[in-house]
């Protein structure tokens, strides 16, 4: 995720890429690594995804007086019932242009829109940035962020 923009509220986030293996993450309000939210745009679909940590209460079985430990876990929340697909598969370079503006995002692949909740994001503002993960790669260019001032 960026440096900046821990006060971004709504933003306009466009880059080119282009997938050679699998999918890539476009993360938006990100306010560390572990709670943000990720559009992950595969050859064919987008699925939205949401990274949280949370506080998970640990007792202990041996002892159960014990006072309780309170521990941080983080897990993903993949939102099955908002996946979009696209009419055609990502094969070459394409234009990415993600719109942030209250709880709505909005994403565009190549002028035309792929993905649109109102009422989605749920963390007020933050950063932005891309995630691949174990055999996930893609390149990136021409990287902007505009942000909406009204």
């Amino acid at each position: 995720i960026t440096k900046k923009g821990i006060d971004w509220e709504n933003y306009v986030f466009s880059f080119k890429a282009r997938i050679t293996s699998s999918c890539l993450g476009v993360i938006v309000r990100a306010r560390d690594l572990n709670n943000y939210y990720m559009l992950q745009i595969n050859k064919k679909a987008i699925v939205p995804h949401y990274r949280i940590s949370f506080p998970q209460i640990r007792r202990n079985s041996i002892d159960p007086v014990k006072v309780p430990e309170i521990e941080m876990k983080t897990g993903w929340q993949i939102y099955q019932d908002l996946i979009g697909t696209l009419d055609k598969e990502l094969i070459d370079w394409f234009d990415v242009s993600v719109k942030v503006k209250g709880q709505t995002i909005s994403m565009y692949i190549n002028q035309e829109l792929v993905f649109h909740e109102d009422s989605f994001l749920q963390i007020p503002k933050g950063k932005v940035g891309f995630r691949c993960h174990s055999t996930e790669s893609c390149q990136i260019k021409d990287v902007r962020v505009k942000l909406i001032f009204n």
